[in-house]
């Protein structure tokens, strides 16, 4: 995965370097403008002095908020000594793995995944085992599949809800069946990444559809921290007490990381107009990029929910060759050829295991969809 990160960025740092201009439809966050009350907050009693205020108890109220949210828009109900903070999201996944993971364990990550998971499990000195998902299916787990990769060595199922960074979800059926799986297998616990799912309807959880599997699941996802001009996240776990604190002795060794919350501060959470509006003007946003994007020729878009990008398939233009003479074989071709006649980035699907999609952001002002939209017609219309 790297490598193909790096294949990208290098040929666009060339281009940048002889001059070119690179119109960057790569993954992108949301960039919506901080509202007066988070900026208010940013100041006041979420910004702790660092120096003489003890870490655990300054992130008490910011606790109080995650509890507010899963509440509210989840139906979880977790006490705050259930909760627990992170720098990131990532660092709720290496935290987890870290406090429950011994040699040789094994953790099933579905693919499309994000790289990450796959990297901390390693590191972890456990084995990732990626189940390969179907567009047949949705890109979502089976039943089937589930059960065929749980072995006696198994300890986690990593999970999203909306799927990132397909952006697809599960309905209450589809969890409920493979609620059962997990059911007749005590010893797996589930990390069930609720990042982004505030974007969308009101998703299911297997706490809903299967309320004995609560102990043994984790949630995870991104509070809507605030900068000056943009959002950002900032981890949080949600799960039973033992396994919160394992992951707090964890994080304990990293009490500057820890301690950026108060500097980062965060959204009011306690207010759903605040997160509503963002809601809505990302949803206008996504239909307008999304309807532009449906006239491209030649490359298939892929039906999805999520708000950050879309999903597009480059199948069809599989060999044929650009006008450099290059035969388009896989995705990272495809891109790497775009990149160089188009001067347009976009991110290769294999990054995630996405073999023959690529990525397109809708977070980049419609103009720029438009004129992305353009480059990739323009491009494929030159194959031969």
């Amino acid at each position: 995965m790297a490598s193909i990160t790096h294949s990208i960025q290098a040929a666009a740092l060339e281009l940048i370097e002889a001059g070119f201009h690179i119109l960057d439809l790569g993954l992108q966050n949301p960039d919506f403008h901080t509202s007066v009350d988070a900026r208010h907050l940013l100041r006041s009693e979420h910004t702790p002095d660092i120096d003489t205020e003890d870490t655990s108890s300054s992130h008490h109220d910011l606790k109080c908020d995650v509890s507010e949210l899963l509440r509210r828009e989840k139906n979880l109900y977790y006490d705050v000594d259930q909760i627990s903070l992170s720098w990131s999201v990532r660092q709720v996944v290496l935290t987890t793995m870290m406090s429950t993971l011994d040699f040789g364990n094994e953790v099933i990550i579905t693919a499309p995944s994000w790289p990450a998971y796959s990297d901390i499990v390693e590191c972890c000195d456990a084995l990732a085992v990626r189940i390969e998902t179907q567009v047949a299916n949705g890109f979502k787990l089976t039943p089937h599949a589930l059960r065929i990769a749980i072995t006696q060595q198994t300890r986690w199922l990593i999970l999203n809800q909306s799927s990132n960074p397909v952006g697809i979800s599960y309905s209450a059926k589809e969890l409920k069946r493979l609620a059962e799986v997990l059911a007749q297998n005590p010893h797996v616990k589930i990390l069930f990444d609720i990042t982004g799912s505030d974007s969308a309807e009101s998703l299911s959880t297997f706490a809903e559809v299967e309320p004995s599997l609560l102990e043994r699941t984790l949630y995870m996802g991104g509070l809507i921290g605030s900068s000056s001009t943009s959002l950002t996240p900032i981890g949080y776990a949600a799960g039973a007490r033992e396994l919160i604190d394992d992951l707090n002795c964890v994080n304990s060794h990293f009490p500057l990381l820890v301690q950026s919350y108060g500097a980062t501060g965060t959204a009011d959470l306690s207010e759903p107009k605040s997160i509503g509006c963002h809601q809505q003007e990302h949803q206008k946003l996504r239909d307008e990029s999304l309807a532009l994007l449906r006239s491209i020729p030649f490359v298939d878009q892929i039906e999805t929910t999520g708000f950050g990008h879309v999903l597009m398939s480059c199948q069809p233009v599989m060999g044929l060759k650009s006008l450099s003479g290059v035969t388009i074989v896989d995705d990272v071709t495809f891109a790497l050829e775009l990149l160089k006649e188009q001067h347009l980035l976009v991110t290769p699907g294999s990054m995630f295991g996405l073999f023959g999609y690529f990525l397109v952001s809708l977070s980049a002002p419609v103009n720029n969809i438009d004129d992305g939209r353009n480059r990739i017609s323009c491009f494929c219309s030159r194959l031969s």
